[in-house]
């Protein structure tokens, strides 16, 4: 099953800057505070109205963007998840921004619940993230939004409870299978390392983002992501 559609804005100044992003850590989830107005019409608002504004103007420009939309009848991907959109403020060089589209009476269609669903557990399984690395635009900014979840937290804890069984029944992104022993082994060595590496203690910083050490802390790191930073540590080791 294809789990969205594909319709890419041109690069522009005002919604898709063609920024590469470095880094996934968290999906934020906004709506579109447009009552009734489809993904194909964000699509065309985003690729065209705020494309072609004129920055040389005396008319305020607009700036915004998210790379999914999804409405009763289609996820819709806009910008590639590897760039930047514009969708929350300092969030937006680490995350992926979803939108879902409202109702006429400002609540989430069934069948536009039922595909966001997919795309958070998609996404988790494309980077290897949970639930708990889900965010409202709220959480990021304090803006009201996704309304209906700011307002009713109980049915964003069940949003995320119901990715989280999914992911869990397709068999998410794995984690290492060890003891605590060796989870706390090994969490304690990337601490050390992180620490050496932000206060300028190594030659050359290997790891600078603490978001790998607190995934360890949680047991929440994939057997991925551990591959990688074994490798980094030995290399490390070896003054590679």
């Amino acid at each position: 099953m294809t789990i969205w559609n594909e319709a890419i804005i041109p690069i522009n100044p005002f919604s898709r800057p063609g920024t590469k992003r470095q880094l996934t850590r968290n999906i934020v989830w906004h709506y579109t505070g447009n009552p009734g107005a489809t993904a194909r019409g964000h699509y065309g608002y985003l690729g065209q109205t705020l494309a072609r504004q004129d920055p040389f103007d005396d008319k305020a420009d607009t700036y915004a963007s998210a790379h999914l939309f999804i409405d009763p009848t289609e996820s819709l991907l806009i910008i590639p998840l590897d760039e930047v959109a514009y969708h929350a403020s300092q969030a937006n060089p680490y995350s992926v921004g979803v939108e879902l589209c409202i109702e006429p009476d400002w609540s989430f269609h069934p069948a536009t619940y039922e595909r966001a669903v997919q795309v958070g557990v998609e996404l988790c399984r494309l980077y290897g993230l949970t639930p708990a690395d889900f965010m409202r635009h709220y959480d990021v900014t304090r803006k009201v939004c996704p309304k209906r979840w700011v307002e009713h937290p109980e049915e964003w804890e069940a949003f995320k409870a119901e990715v989280g069984r999914r992911l869990k029944n397709k068999g998410g992104a794995k984690v290492p299978d060890w003891t605590d022993q060796q989870w706390n082994e090994f969490t304690a060595a990337l601490q050390r390392l992180y620490e050496k590496s932000v206060k300028s203690e190594l030659d050359r910083p290997v790891l600078a983002d603490y978001t790998f050490v607190e995934k360890a802390y949680k047991r929440e790191l994939t057997q991925d992501e551990t591959l990688w930073l074994l490798g980094v540590m030995f290399a490390r080791s070896q003054r590679v």
